[in-house]
């Protein structure tokens, strides 16, 4: 705490997976594909994904997460002051902020300076919305996310 800026209590963090729908969405290389210096590079190296399909499942994921999550506490999505959404594609972004029905001003966003920072994009933008005093004290903020593999996850947040 550096005495002017709010510090988070971690309410509850819900966390969901399907492997099943793994290839959705993929990267190759690691342990399953060595590479040796100077080898070409594959195509299996890469990111490759079925976009509608994972658009669908993660806006259906994180939106039904965070209903969960919610609930789970009595809350609804007026007791939320701010959501912050993995931030991998602005429509994906703004269909979770429409299926939650929260204001577009209560959603923090800065896709549009960083890109898609894949697993970075969640503590970037929670530092951001931190230190631009988008979340101010006494508020409650909701995070969702989704990631290869599938995964998905949810967390209520306290400053």
């Amino acid at each position: 705490d550096d005495g002017n800026k709010p510090v988070a209590v971690v309410k509850d963090v819900i966390l969901a997976a399907d492997g099943g729908l793994g290839d959705l969405l993929t990267v190759g290389g690691g342990s399953a594909s060595t590479y040796q210096l100077g080898d070409p590079i594959r195509e299996d190296f890469f990111v490759q994904l079925v976009g509608s399909e994972v658009y669908k499942n993660a806006v259906r994921s994180m939106s039904d997460i965070s209903k969960e999550l919610l609930a789970k506490h009595n809350l609804t999505i007026d007791d939320v002051d701010v959501l912050l959404p993995h931030q991998a594609n602005l429509r994906i972004m703004d269909a979770v902020g429409k299926k939650l029905n929260i204001p577009t001003e209560k959603v923090f966003c800065n896709i549009e300076r960083y890109g898609n920072t894949s697993a970075g994009s969640v503590p970037i933008a929670l530092t951001e919305a931190r230190n631009s005093g988008f979340i101010k004290e006494n508020e409650r903020m909701l995070i969702c996310a989704f990631g290869a593999g599938f995964t998905w996850g949810a967390a209520l947040l306290e400053f």
